[in-house]
């Protein structure tokens, strides 16, 4: 399948007193897909173009137009997960922050229609 040769290293291991089987994969913890520096990195580009610290940032509402602007740039641009945002951002949910990111969408699809 493209990956003769490599060799997937995947741990599982039970908690006997919970019944929980736990899954531990060295690439996961170690890929691009947890690394905040890029995201780290454009937040701060985006606070020097805004002229704010990181505490003016988040003292701002959840739904200020800066934090959403943010939160969808770092979401196109970025894989960190809409929990690390929100927790970066200074917006209470993470959920909270998928509704504004949704409700604020320009929809790229069908602009003729002008909805």
């Amino acid at each position: 399948m493209g990956m003769k040769g490599s060799v997937l290293h995947v741990s599982i291991f039970r908690l006997p007193s919970f019944g929980i089987l736990l899954h531990s994969a060295p690439w996961l913890e170690s890929s691009a897909f947890s690394n905040p520096a890029p995201s780290k990195r454009l937040v701060r580009e985006a606070l020097a173009d805004l002229r704010m610290t990181p505490g003016q940032l988040r003292s701002l509402p959840a739904n200020a137009r800066a934090k959403v602007d943010l939160a969808r740039r770092l979401r196109r641009e970025t894989t960190m997960s809409l929990k690390w945002l929100a927790q970066k951002l200074g917006i209470s949910s993470w959920k909270y922050l998928s509704n504004l990111l949704a409700r604020a969408a320009p929809n790229p699809a069908q602009p003729e229609l002008g909805i």
